[in-house]
């Protein structure tokens, strides 16, 4: 196997931010945390979709496309990634996304904010 590639991307446990919102970089996360301890991250969708791009190239061999996408514990915040990552190249709605997730780790269940961002990038993304 080749080398490990990481990416930290911030997104609330509860929900509350604005995981499709506008981009926000790492630099300028951490100048808003400085200015104010109780700051929100946001937009931690574009991050991940683009370090997700890369990580998962079209041509790659399909037993090479892997990745792994982690929060805590591995229930709220990376099943919501992963769904909308399914959503996004899929064109799949998030109900199915969700399933499909579920079906292969049965404790994913994300907080409510989240399920309902996910129904907004449905939206977004046009998808019935």
């Amino acid at each position: 196997a080749s080398g490990v590639v990481a990416e930290w991307v911030p997104i609330a446990d509860d929900g509350r931010d604005s995981v499709f919102g506008p981009e926000q970089t790492e630099a300028q996360y951490e100048a808003a945390l400085a200015a104010d301890p109780a700051a929100r991250p946001r937009g931690a969708w574009w991050r991940c979709r683009a370090f997700l791009a890369g990580a998962l190239p079209p041509d790659a061999p399909v037993g090479h496309r892997r990745v792994l996408v982690h929060c805590a514990l591995g229930v709220n915040r990376s099943p919501t990634i992963v769904a909308a990552w399914l959503m996004d190249v899929w064109r799949w709605d998030s109900e199915r996304a969700m399933r499909y997730i579920h079906k292969r780790r049965p404790v994913v269940n994300p907080v409510d904010e989240h399920l309902q961002q996910l129904a907004g990038f449905q939206q977004q993304l046009g998808v019935a």
